[in-house]
């Protein structure tokens, strides 16, 4: 026993220098390098180990090759199975050489012969680290703290691995405590004081955050990632520019992190230098192909950009990958709904529909998303999902006023004018002073003005769409119409005139304007107007004529008695639009009147062919007064 203390003695004198004190620790607090860099964006990489490339396997054990060492140990335990320093020397030689979970293995071994406690503690270390390296992190601990049951010598090495193994539990404090213990007794450790400020970010305490980091950038300025800690830190801290100059800096320390060109493209996406920042995202995923939430950010920023389609294909991309590799499914939701929103621009709203579903699923509580679905039902006149996803959208959050004025659309198509109202009103209470609120005003103005009849409230909402947007046509356009109903003409004149300096050649501006002329008396102004919408409506295509200007200017002659040009002007209108019902039937007013009870009688009958529900009564009349003269006048001949 005595014998095999002193070799156990002598073994370890000879491998202290490439295990002990975390000098050489393949696992040390740089290693602890967390991707929380996707921030803004729709994935939440979480708590992810960036270990250090792998030390070379050079001389050690007084110059001997690690692999050589195994060699000899098997030797001896081909003829001992159990032989403690065989085992123990086979278990630093595979830790040093990597092989975690053959050191692992052998160090079980090792520990139930090893009697010297001593020894036993160095073995829990040992488990702890390679424990560490496979992801077994709560076993790691236990590990880690059985050494220092046992006495372990090095307190740092054993308090950094527990840092490290608290800090992937989520149990931040106690992974503090640890860092602080290593900081105490080796204040000049970057490593450690990169780890302290890690945990201090993830705290909260961002002023000792960043007092740390750059404690720790100062001791191991070469380093890459101490320079990216301290950037995430100054970009909490609200200085940008300090923050951009240590990413910088630490892509210039090493390129192939993608985590600092990621972190790069958010903050030049902050800035609006959008094409900077996809080439930033473009230079991360070339680092690192197989995270999606860097396709995902690359995907919003070609977004922003107005290049959608690209966009749905990266974002689709992400998705992809994210199922490939297993990814939560909170995160392709995520990606889900940016994909949804990017659909919903490109109006593929079919489509969008279907992704925003399965979004949903993902985030049942996110309001938006319910938005964007209702306003690509609506454009898929699918109105019951359009409005049970906007009430839903108005639910989860009562302060959006783009929201409510949806909401009131819906509503309004539903002919549910009183809750049209209601949530136009809403929206109006958020926001009374933008562009979007002129159009809750004039959409809240028809309401009153059609369907409810309060012409007074109308006027003012008109008046307000008006001063808020100027130049608000369509309520310029219901103000005018209310105006000449209430015999106010030369100010709804006024307003006519200000539409066509809008847009000249409007055929249905330039009738009401015919018709306010002709009120007014101005017959032949009215007339000359008239020609103009005439003029206007033959240049449309033929889909989209209309026989409105051709039947005012038909009355207007009728009221002047001139019949023949009235009746003119009406089978004009019938060749702009052959289904108008009213020129059919004003034609076989003028043509009864005039002795041609056959010719109007072909004209009726063409007004009902082209009714699309029943005829109206004064048609239907008019025919039957018709057919009663053609049945006389046959009575009538010899």
């Amino acid at each position: 026993e005595k014998m095999r203390r002193h070799l156990f003695l002598g073994v370890k004198l000879a491998t202290r220098r490439t295990f002990t004190h975390g000098a050489h620790m393949h696992i040390n607090p740089l290693g602890l390098q967390v991707h929380q860099t996707v921030q803004q964006q729709p994935f939440s990489t979480g708590r992810r180990l960036q270990n250090d490339p792998p030390a070379p396997n050079g001389p050690m054990f007084g110059g001997r090759d690690p692999k050589v060492m195994v060699q000899e140990c098997d030797a001896i335990l081909n003829m001992n199975p159990k032989e403690p320093t065989a085992l123990f020397t086979k278990a630093l030689a595979l830790h040093k050489l990597q092989a975690w979970r053959e050191a692992l293995d052998v160090a079980r071994q090792a520990i139930e012969v090893q009697t010297v406690s001593e020894g036993r503690a160095t073995l829990y270390m040992l488990q702890a680290e390679c424990l560490y390296q496979v992801g077994e992190v709560v076993e790691a601990l236990k590990q880690a703290d059985h050494a220092l049951e046992e006495g372990f010598e090095d307190a740092f090495q054993a308090q950094a691995i527990r840092s490290r193994s608290l800090y992937v539990l989520g149990r931040d404090s106690e992974a503090l405590e640890a860092a602080e213990l290593c900081c105490k007794e080796q204040p000049k450790n970057g490593q450690m004081q990169h780890m302290r400020g890690v945990l201090l970010h993830s705290l909260g305490q961002l002023n000792d955050a960043l007092g740390a980091l750059n404690r720790a950038s100062r001791l191991e300025p070469d380093d890459a990632r101490m320079h990216f800690e301290r950037g995430r830190v100054l970009r909490e801290l609200a200085d940008q520019e300090a923050a951009m100059a240590a990413f910088e800096k630490a892509r210039a320390l090493d390129d192939t992190l993608p985590f600092v060109h990621n972190m790069l493209g958010i903050l030049l996406s902050e800035a609006d230098r959008l094409d900077e920042a996809l080439a930033a995202w473009e230079r991360a995923i070339a680092c690192d192909p197989t995270d999606a939430s860097l396709l995902a950010n690359k995907g919003k920023c070609l977004h922003k950009l107005e290049r959608h389609e690209e966009a749905v294909e990266v974002f689709q991309a992400a998705i992809n990958l994210s199922a490939a590799s297993g990814t939560a499914s909170q995160e392709t939701g995520a990606v889900q709904a940016a994909l949804g929103e990017c659909l919903v621009v490109l109006g593929r709203d079919a489509d969008a529909v279907q992704v925003l579903e399965e979004a949903i699923k993902q985030f049942p509580d996110d309001g938006y998303l319910f938005a964007l679905l209702a306003f690509s039902a609506r454009e898929l006149r699918d109105a019951p999902k359009a409005l049970a996803a906007i009430e839903r959208a108005c639910q989860l959050d009562d302060n959006q006023a783009k929201w409510h004025h949806i909401r009131g659309a819906l509503n309004y198509d539903e002919g549910r004018h009183e809750d049209a109202m209601k949530a136009y009103s809403r929206s109006l209470e958020l926001d009374s002073q933008s562009p979007e609120a002129a159009n809750a005003h004039c959409a809240r103005g028809v309401i009153a003005f059609k369907h409810i009849g309060n012409k007074e409230a109308a006027l003012k909402d008109f008046d307000a769409a008006v001063a808020l947007y100027p130049q608000h046509a369509q309520a310029m356009k219901y103000k005018a119409v209310l105006l000449d109903e209430q015999g106010s003409y030369p100010q709804a004149l006024e307003l006519w005139d200000r539409l066509l300096e809008l847009s000249p050649l409007v055929p249905a501006t330039l009738t009401s304007r015919g018709k306010c002329l002709s009120r007014m008396g101005q017959v032949q102004e009215a007339i000359e107007c008239f020609g103009k919408a005439i003029e206007a409506t033959e240049a449309l295509p033929a889909a989209e004529r209309t026989a409105e200007a051709h039947k005012a200017l038909g009355a207007l002659h009728w009221s002047q008695g001139a019949k023949d040009e009235a009746y003119v002007a009406w089978c004009m209108g019938s060749d702009a639009d052959p289904t108008d019902v009213y020129c059919y039937f004003l034609q076989g007013v003028y043509l009864s009147r005039a002795g041609e009870p056959e010719a109007a009688l072909a004209a009726l009958d063409k007004a009902i062919a082209h009714s699309k529900d029943s005829p109206a009564a004064e048609v239907l009349q008019l025919r039957s007064a018709v057919a009663e003269t053609l049945i006389r006048m046959d009575e009538s001949k010899p």
